[in-house]
This record gives structure tokens, C-alpha cells and sequence, in this order.
């Protein structure tokens, strides 16, 4: 069987959580474990970590309940941890929002996508009581990526720019 998350046999898997109230929780605990990984690594960045289709779910406050649009959960399909260097010996997991589509062009609705998913971050990371601890191992990537059908890797773009428009739309 598969442990749950904190067993002796190891944290669950996201893919037996899928769709369940456990799923946000362990999406949350393993950003808290990556941050925890960071601040414990002493100056060594370690191996990527890669997390598929973990939840977040739209915090309560700014800027996610200024406007009459309601929120479903949010499935990221990728979420790319790389341990980095943030200056003066410390290191952070740097998180890269990663969306995939079965298509073979980068599309603004996909983008969007990816800045939305990124905003919803960088606000759970600031709010998040359960990632107090840690928040300040953990950093969103200036790049988002659109990994589309038949790629080797993702297509990076710039997340600023949409992700201003994402944040401008829900004030």
C-alpha cells in the first residue's frame, strides 16, 4: 500500500491523491520540504525536483477575491524545483510553473495559464501559514513554459508581462 504523507513508507504519491482533499495538503507539505531542503543545503544546490499536477488552491484575500470570476483548483501540470544559488551561501528552490498542451504552437491562452498558476504561488507563499517557516527558501522563476506536443523540453517565456495583465484582470 502507499503511505501517507509523514509514514514510515514514504510520503503518498499525487497521483493516488488526485482529485482528493489530501492532494492540496501534500502539494503545500512538498513546497515545505523543498524549502526546507533548500535552507538545509548549505550552500550545495541539489538535483531538480519535479512535481506533476500538483493542487493549489486560490488563497482567500487580494487578489483573488476582487472580481466576480470563481476559482476552481488548480491542477499545475508540471512544477520544476531547481535548488540555486540566492546569494550570500543560501540556497532556494527556484519554482517554474510548466503548463502542457497537445498542440504545436505556444498560445496566449496558455500563457495566461502559466502566469495565473505563478501569481497563485507567489501569493501562497506569502501567505501560506504552513510554509511560514520557509518561504523565504522558496522563489518563482522569472520564466514560466509551455511545453507543447512532440517537445523535448518546454518553450520558456517571460512571466512578468502576462502575469501583470493575469494580476491587473483579477484587481
Amino acid at each position: 500500500g502507499g503511505g501517507g504523507a509523514g509514514s514510515s513508507s514514504g510520503p503518498a504519491s499525487l497521483h493516488k491523491l488526485k482529485y482528493s482533499r489530501e492532494h492540496e495538503a501534500l502539494s503545500v507539505e512538498l513546497l515545505h520540504a523543498a524549502g526546507a531542503a533548500a535552507a538545509a543545503a548549505n550552500g550545495t544546490p541539489s538535483p531538480p525536483w519535479m512535481l506533476f499536477q500538483p493542487l493549489f488552491k486560490a488563497p482567500a484575500g487580494p487578489p483573488f477575491d476582487h472580481c466576480d470570476v470563481s476559482f476552481s483548483n488548480s491542477y499545475v501540470d508540471f512544477l520544476l524545483l531547481r535548488f540555486v544559488s540566492g546569494g550570500g551561501g543560501a540556497v532556494v528552490a527556484e519554482l517554474t510553473v510548466i503548463d502542457a498542451k497537445a498542440t504545436g504552437k505556444v498560445k496566449v491562452g496558455a500563457m495566461v495559464q502559466v502566469a495565473y498558476y505563478a501569481l497563485l504561488l507567489e501569493t501562497l507563499i506569502a501567505t501560506d501559514p504552513r510554509l511560514a517557516g520557509v518561504r523565504r527558501h522558496l522563489r518563482l522563476a522569472r520564466h514560466g513554459g509551455v511545453w507543447l506536443y512532440g517537445e523535448a523540453a518546454p518553450a520558456p517565456f517571460l512571466l512578468r508581462e502576462v502575469r501583470d495583465k493575469v494580476d491587473a484582470f483579477l484587481r
